[in-house]
């Protein structure tokens, strides 16, 4: 009789344990980088502001995406987030510009993936030498599409001080 409460008291802590982790979102600090998979209207539209993407190969029928990654830049009291993406924009040396793009989100439209320690990781595809996590990581990630969610903006240098 013993066993058979000492066994059901376990399980039950063992599975408030992994239900009270499984539900925790992580801590989203300002600086956390959120992996951005751009599809639809918003991809579209990015494409079009970048110079090195073929116009006319650009047609929404294709199923256009671009994966970019963008840092929380500000938490707010009401559980959203403010997450910011910027690119310089190289159309010619004369026109310095930059690309940026602004998101005010929910936390509960990211995904969160856990990295189990001594997983190999690579910083591209192309990277030759993968590393192995040195602990328990976690990859944030989310999926834009409508155009109406975000601001996409482009920016000229006014003046320059320094090379």
């Amino acid at each position: 009789m013993f066993h058979k409460t000492l066994c059901v008291a376990i399980s039950a802590f063992l599975l408030t344990s992994i239900s009270a982790s499984a539900n925790d979102k992580p801590s989203l600090g300002v600086g956390t980088t959120v992996f951005l998979e751009l599809t639809g209207d918003l991809a579209l539209k990015y494409c079009q502001l970048m110079p090195h993407f073929p116009k006319d190969n650009l047609r929404p029928e294709l199923g256009i995406s671009v994966s970019v990654s963008a840092q929380i830049v500000q938490n707010r009291e009401d559980g959203t987030f403010r997450l910011e993406y910027v690119s310089p924009i190289f159309k010619n040396q004369k026109e310095p510009t930059l690309l940026t793009l602004t998101a005010s989100l929910k936390s509960e439209s990211l995904v969160v993936t856990q990295i189990p320690k001594g997983r190999l990781v690579s910083s591209s595809p192309a990277d030759l030498f993968p590393v192995a996590t040195s602990e328990i990581a976690e990859s944030v990630r989310m999926q834009l599409s409508d155009v109406d969610d975000v601001k996409l903006r482009t920016w000229k240098v006014q003046s320059e001080i320094g090379d």
